[in-house]
């Protein structure tokens, strides 16, 4: 989120999946070498995440400097869900389900959405719940329901693409996020992130 240092779970599944995609498109042009060092990297990071990354049985935000020590942020972040999302780790895992639970329980924030993290600063005019609601959160959370594939957890993530539709601006554009206190959105609009998140997840949804 721009806002601290450290190797954060959601930069790491990334790198993971753009080494399995450089591989898979270096065994595609014979290049098996390359595609054989990217693949072994990525095996490396997924063991090194799921050794340094993972605290009480989920993922946690980041990895921290202090003091010359690699410490673990507890921060319930929704960016947790990113090794699911990315395809580094089976929905299904426990390691999975125990960060969706957390995120889904702790970032709830009561009109819908989901926010960014716990006690998120960011735009927040009260101290009432975890934080305010992002559209880019709210998606992540339908994402992961998606992948889940059971029909409860479709008719949740359809509900959850319903919410970010009916939240929109008149025009048609979403916001960043809303504001918890009332309900109207607030930063940037139109924030292209969120449309590509919108488009992704329905995308998803429809197989």
């Amino acid at each position: 989120w721009e806002e601290r240092f450290g190797v954060h779970i959601h930069t790491v599944a990334a790198v993971h999946a753009a080494l399995k995609l450089t591989s898979r498109l270096a065994q595609e042009v014979g290049d098996t070498g390359y595609a054989n060092e990217c693949s072994d990297a990525a095996d490396a990071l997924y063991k090194a995440t799921l050794e340094k990354m993972v605290y009480d049985g989920r993922f946690v935000r980041r990895l921290y400097l202090d003091d010359g020590q690699l410490k673990p942020d507890l921060t319930v972040d929704s960016a947790m869900l990113a090794p699911m999302l990315l395809g580094m780790v089976d929905v299904y895992s426990p390691v999975a389900k125990k960060s969706a639970e957390a995120v889904t329980s702790k970032l709830a924030t009561g009109m819908g959405g989901f926010a960014r993290y716990e006690d998120d600063w960011y735009m927040r005019t009260t101290k009432s719940g975890p934080g305010n609601p992002w559209v880019i959160t709210t998606l992540w959370v339908a994402q992961y329901k998606i992948l889940c594939g059971s029909a409860q957890d479709r008719l949740e993530a359809m509900r959850l693409i319903g919410w970010c539709s009916e939240h929109a601006l008149s025009t048609g554009v979403l916001p960043e996020q809303f504001d918890l206190a009332n309900g109207k959105p607030t930063s940037v609009a139109p924030l292209t992130w969120s449309h590509a998140e919108l488009v992704r997840t329905v995308q998803l949804y429809l197989g």
